[in-house]
């Protein structure tokens, strides 16, 4: 399975340790949402997965139940400015699909707990790929509705033993997506979510997100 990057992975405390997480601008996108994993069924009826673009710092978290699919692009420190958008798409009976935004394209496939795309952004075209979350770990795509707009963490978890880590951004309108970050240790408590802090003007607001739905 592939770890996530680390900076957003520990718990950030004090104005200027929340300044200094903002600056890094992981995970953040100019142009807000674009909405109009896979693995055994969870609760909710559908697959999960997570994975990344190629050669890339952006991380892909993924819902799909056969019908549709929804797409979490989630952008690192060099991609936050166009890379980050949530998207929806229906899926063919042969598992493809086409989603698009004003500013990207993704269109691939999902077959045997694989998802296998290509992302068309500015006109370069690179490979995405993410594959099923393993049961019995904290991999998944969570999210939470905030001030900010739509919290979104993916979360990375090898194994059980395995240290998860996690990156995330709250996308919303009229504004540069917020800096998410995970509170250490990452753990689910008995609803199911996770517990994570919005840096916001230089403040940390404490929100729970909860593993992400169709």
């Amino acid at each position: 399975m592939l770890s996530l990057l680390p900076y957003a992975t520990s718990r950030r405390s004090g104005l200027a340790a929340a300044l200094s997480v903002v600056a890094c601008l992981g995970c953040e996108s100019a142009t807000g949402s674009s909405e109009a994993g896979l693995g055994q069924l969870d609760a909710g009826g559908h697959e999960v997965l997570i994975g990344q673009v190629e050669d890339s710092d952006v991380r892909v978290g993924a819902l799909a139940d056969g019908a549709r699919i929804r797409v979490f692009l989630c952008g690192g420190p060099s991609s936050y400015a166009s890379a980050t958008h949530w998207l929806r798409a229906e899926l063919d009976r042969d598992g493809r699909f086409r989603a698009e935004s004003d500013v990207l394209e993704l269109s691939g496939s999902i077959a045997d707990g694989v998802l296998e795309a290509e992302r068309v952004l500015d006109g370069e075209r690179t490979v995405v790929r993410a594959e099923r979350v393993r049961a019995g770990t904290l991999a998944g795509l969570y999210e939470a509705k905030a001030e900010c707009g739509t919290v979104g963490l993916i979360v990375a978890h090898d194994e059980p033993d395995a240290d998860p880590v996690a990156q995330g951004a709250c996308v919303g309108g009229g504004h540069l997506p917020d800096q998410v970050n995970p509170i250490e240790p990452i753990a689910r408590d008995r609803s199911g979510s996770i517990a994570v802090e919005v840096v916001r003007d230089g403040a940390a607001e404490p929100v729970r997100v909860s593993p992400a739905t169709l």
